[in-house]
């Protein structure tokens, strides 16, 4: 989060954004050890493709911005028009039928063709995009069917603080890590 006065600016996570350029890196460093060892010049042309494309995405990610101010919260995203909400024309927040946890998106609705829909988590600092939004909206995390006992006291700030990663996701990370392995493999025979 960067203040600036009263205004709050929330780029996309420094994980998210060095993930590409590192992923390239990884290609790269791969396809020059097969060509190194094999003279294979193929990884090193799909590199030329490959790189480019994981900056490029870097600096994407890098112009995307969400912003809360006293005034309202608006989000820029590059290539699309950027959207901007007041808080007080606000007349229904929702969360996404996730499950608790960092899966879920939040919709600010203003009327059913102008709306705002992101996830906190996408962003640094998510806790204080929650409690800030938390500040300024009421939410209704669970919804009409729950029961009022069932209402947790902190809004939305309470599914952020439940567990991270659930064990679905912990198999695709296995799965992704099993392919990597495997391409490197592939690559360095």
């Amino acid at each position: 989060m960067e203040p600036r006065g009263e205004t709050s600016e929330f780029r996309v996570s420094l994980w998210r954004r060095a993930g590409y350029p590192l992923a390239g890196l990884l290609f790269l460093a791969v396809a020059l050890i097969r060509w190194l060892a094999a003279g294979d010049m193929l990884p090193i042309r799909v590199c030329a493709l490959v790189v480019p494309g994981t900056l490029l995405m870097t600096l994407y990610l890098h112009r995307i911005i969400l912003l809360i101010d006293v005034r309202g919260i608006s989000l820029r995203w590059p290539l699309l028009r950027n959207k901007h909400l007041e808080w007080n024309s606000i007349s229904q927040v929702r969360r996404s039928d996730a499950p608790p946890g960092r899966n879920f998106y939040i919709d600010l609705i203003v009327s059913p063709d102008l709306s705002l829909q992101f996830n906190p988590f996408l962003f640094e600092k998510p806790h204080d995009i929650i409690n800030e939004l938390n500040r300024r909206l009421k939410f209704d995390m669970l919804g009409e069917d729950a029961a009022p006992e069932e209402a947790p006291p902190g809004g939305i700030a309470v599914a952020a603080d439940s567990p991270g990663i659930s064990r679905a996701n912990w198999i695709l990370i296995a799965v992704f890590v099993l392919l990597l392995v495997l391409s490197l493999v592939f690559f360095l025979k």
